[in-house]
C-alpha cells in the first residue's frame, strides 16, 4: 500500500488505459517459482541483485521441504539472489 495518495489520486494528473504508471512498492511478495523469475532478470535483463532486499517475502511452500534435488537447487538460488 503506498502511504500517500499518488498524484492521480491527489487530482494532480489524469491516467488513462494504457498509461504506463511507475511504483516503489512497500513490499513485494512471492514464492518457489521465483527460480524461474529470477533466472529471467539475471540472463535477459541482467539484474544482480535485488535493489531493496528487506522489502522482498518470498514464501517456499510450493515444495517444502524439497521433494528433490533440483527443488533444494531450487531454493538455495532463491536464497542467494535474495540476499
Amino acid at each position: 500500500m503506498p502511504k500517500k495518495p499518488s498524484p492521480a489520486q491527489r487530482g494532480e494528473a489524469r491516467l488513462r488505459a494504457g498509461d504506463i504508471v511507475t511504483v516503489s512498492p512497500q513490499w513485494l511478495l512471492s514464492h518457489d517459482n521465483t527460480a524461474a523469475i529470477l533466472r529471467i532478470f539475471r540472463d535477459r535483463l541482467g539484474a544482480e541483485k535485488i535493489m531493496y532486499p528487506r522489502r522482498l517475502i518470498v514464501a517456499l511452500d510450493h515444495a517444502a521441504p524439497p521433494p528433490t534435488a533440483r527443488h533444494a537447487q531450487n531454493h538455495a538460488e532463491i536464497r542467494a539472489f535474495v540476499r
